[in-house]
């Protein structure tokens, strides 16, 4: 089978490569000749075409080109077509621009072409038949394309007119229908008269014109156009200059040609009779021979009949030595296998003793320190705010003190200047006084330090009363919370056992009622199936050690769901599972059983559907497109998970200890945790084998043991706090009652004090009564204050008091899970360590067991092999020692045996039949024969003769091929090396053509400007390029690959997406002067970007295009 760019017959390269290395002196220029140095005629002929395409791009430097007259795309109207309903387009002769958002529909306007034209719609790259190309919604889709036809080469003017139409309308049905409209002047771009509905008359046309709609250059759809300017490789852009050139054309059509040719040779040899003749001629020659060797014959017939005997004997022995060699080689791969297997197995019985030992040692905090660390949090924030708010009524009271007693101090004085006046008259009743008031302050005093005392007291009796009051609350809400945890576990261990008999328990009660209606229940599509988790279980034990919880935290909601592959049947299903109040999801998802290889990563990498047996390829499919499980790894730590994301460029890696790490793709990432499922979450017993629900049904035991345990603990702590409570509830009651009266005895000595006073102040003179008065009020003042303030700070000593031990316990309680967590992180990553170690110990057990067996199972098959032939053996000589005793040594082969008695066989027969001939009567046969073997040879060497001439004419032709090809090539070059000098860039193309490659290397300003520096020159490969760069200099190649090309549209589609606006600014002026330079040529080019910062031509065209309704898939 002939690849791209080959010719059948085409003379060795390398015999070329030997006549040119003598004249070589330098690296080919533009083409590679297949590998070769390019000798002295190729140089020169580099070199004159190469002045020619620079004197041609020297003169049209500055210099408009001819416009068309035929041949070029006028109009483009298009009816139902993809998302447009009614969408037309007039363009102008030369470049043309068709802007608008993604998603408005541009590329339909190439594809409407190349439809109306009669292209391939696989080469549109939007479907792979016409129906996909009809608006939702209709039923039929018609496209128009307007074409010009005018001046000396339109295509049969007087029957088509200045413009010819073509239309083609298609339907959903199949149908597809062509009408050929002419053109008039008057009506300039409306059809006028149908001339042709045959599909021959528009292939006419695209020929005259030179219109190749399946030409990858002539039309870059957007698929085309993005593997072309950014994913092509070599092999890649060889094809397109091949095809768009069309020298893939003319290289099939030689090969063809040349297969024609040899059909014939044999042809022609067959209808002579060549054959028959000279078959003649032999049986002539051997009844010759047979009249003399009749006699011979049969004694040698007997002697070849022995010599086969024993060749077959010889055969067997053959065979049964060739089979003892895999014999003896497989029984000693299997002592090395054994040997291998043993010592994997110490090193799994090793690695697992190591991971048991180091998952003892993982340590961990209490829930009742966890809840006393909080509860501790929040008593002492509280004690803050109190203690906050006594500093500040302190700090008042010691204010209003300082001022009271500064006045006090200043009514003593003035007291004393009074009464040292009035002390002669008034000393003997004054001291009484004095002495009674003395008395009753020491009264005050002493009731006001037992009020505070009783005051400390109740503060104390409160404090305990909320105290017990919280510690039985907290104790209460606990055990509420344990006996709901204590519940939610029994019903764990009941949907176990249930799932132990029934294995749709797990899925939820009623599940069998479910699928017994599903069966009964008549369905538009597919009966559905469900519980999807019915089909799904995992692979290998060991991975559903390790990534159980993983893989059902993931799948656990898919797994419980049923699946339709009708939407009809979405409703009746769903009554059916409200019948039997089940919540079960439920997916539409129509039968498609896809290739989904392409989206997985390299084999060595574990996926979550690797992971899993999936017994339906529909169900597997339905998870593929829900959850994306053939991309979504598996790792046993995040380290791994990590360089498994960066090494195979992956999305999604889930670890073993429940964590995702999540790369994106402008090279950023993310590590969260997963949300892990309680112990009796309904999805914990989701693809469980009968073992690991054992195993869970006895941990849940063993933890109902221990809630139980707490909830008794939990009992007496109420009940003891409680009692408590009463008991410091009935101390602080007795403690308030005793305040208050004292409280009244105090108000009664005050009231006493106070008359006292006023008896004195009545007694004393008026002068000195006021101030009395004055002072007393201060006084009062004063111990109320003092009061206040012995209050605030017995307070504050008490609040400090409890807030020492609560913060010490807080700090002790911090380092512990500080400590706890350090010590659980190192021993994690180290259970890491040891699980990863184990698991690939296990594999390597895993890899021994299969290839012990399968060595074991080979060993089987060849001894028993080895026996069958050996008994073959045995019989077989036996049998020929009866005939022929004597062993024939190193016998000839059994087919030639055989062929040598089958003529012996049909000469002794041919003899027998043909007696009563004599001699000369069979010489004379023998003559005649022989005449008509030479005439007939004759001819058909005439004949050969004839295919020589063929033959040369068609090489003549190849050689041709290879001059146009070469010259093709060189011109490229120029055009390649012309365009990338818009941007101060170098470069040029290499052709490969012995391995099919077409090869860029350019030299950017920053290369050059280094090279100017180290004094040495170093092209790039594309791929180091920037995108920009990479963008540019293959848009520098399309346009010197178009220039090679005859068809006078060029249409592209998003060409600058990957462009930076520099780039991009460069090329789209590039190709505007190439449009407006070049004769008789026509450019639509696509974009989605705005043509803000770009100068536009006056023979430049820009379409704008609105965003569409969209209604179609391929819009």
């Amino acid at each position: 089978m002939l690849k791209d760019g080959q010719v059948k017959g085409q003379k060795d390269p390398k015999q070329k490569k030997q006549q040119q290395q003598q004249q070589a002196e330098e690296e080919p220029v533009g083409s590679d000749d297949e590998g070769d140095m390019v000798g002295n005629d190729d140089a020169r002929l580099d070199e004159r075409i190469g002045e020619m395409v620079r004197r041609k791009l020297e003169a049209q430097e500055g210099k408009a080109g001819h416009i068309a007259e035929s041949g070029v795309i006028e109009t483009l109207y298009m009816e139902n077509f993809m998302c447009h309903a009614r969408l037309s387009f007039k363009f102008g002769p030369q470049m043309n621009f068709i802007i608008g958002h993604n998603g408005s529909g541009k590329s339909a306007a190439l594809s409407a072409l190349t439809i109306a034209l009669g292209g391939k719609t696989g080469s549109t790259g939007r479907g792979n038949g016409l129906k996909g190309f009809i608006k939702e919604g209709a039923n039929s889709s018609l496209v128009r394309v307007g074409i010009k036809n005018q001046g000396d080469d339109a295509f049969l003017p007087v029957k088509y007119g200045p413009r010819i139409f073509v239309e083609r309308r298609f339907t959903r049905e199949g149908s597809s229908a062509y009408k050929i409209y002419s053109g008039t002047e008057k009506e300039e771009f409306k059809p006028a008269k149908v001339e042709s509905t045959k599909r021959k008359d528009l292939d006419a046309i695209c020929d005259h014109m030179n219109i190749q709609v399946d030409n990858p250059l002539n039309i870059l759809t957007q698929d085309s156009a993005r593997q072309f300017l950014s994913a092509s490789n070599a092999r890649d852009k060889y094809k397109f200059f091949m095809e768009g050139t069309q020298l893939q054309q003319l290289a099939d059509s030689y090969t063809l040609l040349e297969e024609k040719i040899a059909n014939l040779k044999v042809r022609d040899a067959r209808q002579e009779g060549l054959k028959d003749v000279k078959d003649k001629l032999q049986r002539a020659v051997a009844r010759f021979e047979t009249a003399q060797r009749a006699r011979e014959m049969k004694n040698e017939m007997d002697r070849m009949e022995g010599e086969l005997a024993w060749a077959h004997v010889a055969g067997k022995r053959e065979q049964v030595e060739e089979a003892f060699k895999p014999l003896k080689k497989a029984r000693r791969n299997l002592e090395k296998l054994t040997t291998a297997l043993s010592a994997a197995q110490a090193d799994v019985e090793a690695a697992n003793a190591a991971l048991e030992a180091i998952e003892q040692d993982i340590p961990t905090v209490s829930p009742e320190e966890e809840q006393e660390h909080e509860e501790l949090v929040q008593k002492i924030r509280k004690l803050g705010r109190d203690v906050a708010e006594v500093n500040v009524e302190i700090k008042a009271c010691d204010a209003t003190l300082g001022a009271v007693k500064r006045q006090i101090l200043d009514y003593d004085r003035q007291i004393a200047e009074e009464q040292a006046k009035l002390e002669a008259q008034t000393q003997g009743v004054m001291a009484s006084f004095h002495a009674r008031i003395e008395s009753k302050k020491l009264d005050i005093a002493s009731l006001t330090d037992s009020i505070a005392t009783l005051e400390s007291s109740i503060a104390q009796h409160e404090s305990s009363r909320d105290q017990y009051k919280n510690a039985g609350t907290a104790a209460d809400a606990e055990r509420g919370r344990l006996r709901d945890t204590f519940g939610r576990i029994d019903a764990g261990i009941t949907s176990a056992n249930q799932s132990k008999k029934n294995a749709l328990a797990v899925y939820g009660r009623n599940t069998e009622e479910i699928r017994a209606a599903i069966a009964r229940q008549q369905w538009v599509g597919e009966v559905p199936l469900g519980p999807v988790g019915t089909h799904v279980e995992i692979a290998d034990p060991e991975v559903g050690r390790m990534y159980g919880g993983v893989l059902r935290n993931v799948l656990g909601n898919a797994l419980f769901g049923y699946v339709v592959s009708d939407a009809r049947d979405l409703k009746p299903l769903k009554a059916i599972l409200n019948h039997y109040r089940a919540p079960n999801p439920v997916t539409v998802a129509p039968i498609d059983i896809f290739d989904y290889s392409a989206g997985e990563p390299p084999a060595d990498v574990l996926t979550m559907l690797r992971a899993l047996r999936i017994n339906n390829e529909w169900v597997k499919r339905v998870l593929i497109n829900a959850l994306h499980i053939e991309n979504a790894a598996l790792a046993p730590s995040r380290a791994e998970a990590q360089s498994l994301a960066e090494r195979y460029d992956l999305r999604r890696v889930f670890t073993a200890d429940e964590r995702l790490v999540k790369t994106f793709g402008d090279g950023g990432g993310e590590t969260t945790n997963m949300n892990r499922m309680g112990q009796n979450d309904p999805k914990s017993l989701l693809l469980q084998t009968g073992k690991e629900v054992d195993s869970f049904i006895e941990r849940s035991r063993r933890e109902m043991k221990d809630v139980e345990a707490k909830i008794a603990e939990l009992n007496t702590a109420v009940t003891q706090n409680r009692a408590l409570y009463g008991t410091a509830t009935q101390q602080w009651q007795a403690a308030k009652v005793q305040l208050d009266n004292t409280r009244r005895q105090l108000t009664r000595e005050r009231a006493e004090l106070s008359r006292i006073e006023n008896e004195a102040n009545a007694a004393a003179p008026v002068s000195v009564s006021g101030l009395e008065d004055a002072r007393k009020l201060a006084e009062a003042e004063k111990a109320n204050v003092l009061e206040q303030f012995e209050t605030m700070m017995g307070r504050k000593t008490q609040l400090s008091a409890e807030l020492k031990p609560l913060t010490e316990r807080k700090e002790v309680l911090r380092l512990l899970k500080e400590r706890v967590q350090n010590e659980a992180m190192e021993i994690g990553r180290k259970v890491n360590a040891a699980a990863e170690n184990k698991m690939q110990k296990q594999k390597n057990v895993t890899h021994w067991e299969g290839k012990k067996r399968q060595t074991e199972g080979e060993i089987a098959d060849h001894e028993k092999q080895v026996e069958i032939l050996s008994k073959e053996l045995l019989q077989w000589s036996e049998k020929a020692r009866e005939g022929w005793p004597d062993e024939v040594v190193k016998p000839r082969s059994v087919q030639a045996i055989q062929n040598k008695i089958k003529s012996l066989q049909q000469a002794v027969a041919n003899h027998e039949a043909e007696q009563g001939a004599t001699l000369e009567e069979i010489s004379r046969e023998v003559t005649i024969a022989q005449e008509e073997y030479d005439d007939e040879k004759q001819k058909v060497n005439a004949m050969m003769q004839l295919n020589k001439t063929l033959g040369n004419a068609l090489e003549l032709r190849k050689e041709k091929w290879q001059s146009f090809r070469t010259q093709i090539a060189i011109r490229c070059k120029y055009q390649f090396q012309f365009h990338l000098m818009n941007r101060g860039f170098f470069g040029k193309i290499l052709f490969d053509h012995l391995n099919y490659k077409l090869s860029l290397r350019v030299q950017t300003e920053d290369a050059q400007t280094q090279a100017q520096q180290n004094g040495k020159m170093k092209d790039k490969d594309p791929k180091s390029l920037s995108g920009g760069e990479k963008s540019f200099s293959t848009i520098c190649l399309l346009l010197a690959l178009w220039e090679a090309i005859g068809c006078p549209i060029r249409c592209l589609d998003e060409f600058d997406v990957f462009m930076d606006a520099v780039n991009r600014r460069v090329s789209m002026k590039m190709m505007m002067d190439m449009a407006n330079a070049s004769d008789s040529k026509q450019y639509i080019l696509i974009s989605p970007l705005a043509l803000a910062n770009v100068t536009l031509g006056e023979n430049t065209v820009v379409l704008r295009m609105d965003d569409p309704e969209r209604g179609h898939a391929h819009g």
